[in-house]
């Protein structure tokens, strides 16, 4: 009788030990899929966020022109390092 118990002992021992460690990894499975859905959808936001940047860097020149702005001749710079001026050649 005392085996008959030992060996229902390790079987329902056993057989929540497989539950837990099943239900851990769902836990981090779905966990895991939250996760990929949100880097899928950060990614998404940058590509557009670039696609506006670029789209905005080719129509500068333009807009610039239409507000009445022209390229400077020589421009003047202060060097964020040195906190000097440094002189600009014109283009």
């Amino acid at each position: 009788m005392p085996f008959l118990v030992l060996c229902a002992t390790l079987m329902i021992g056993s057989l929540v030990a497989v539950l837990i460690l099943n239900t851990t990894l769902a836990r981090g499975s779905y966990e895991m899929s939250k996760l990929q859905s949100e880097v899928a959808q950060t990614a998404q936001d940058v590509q557009g966020l670039q696609e506006g940047l670029s789209a905005a860097e080719t129509n500068l020149d333009d807009k610039a022109r239409s507000l009445g702005m022209i390229p400077a001749e020589n421009p003047t710079m202060v060097s964020i390092e040195t906190g000097k001026v440094v002189k600009g050649t014109g283009q």
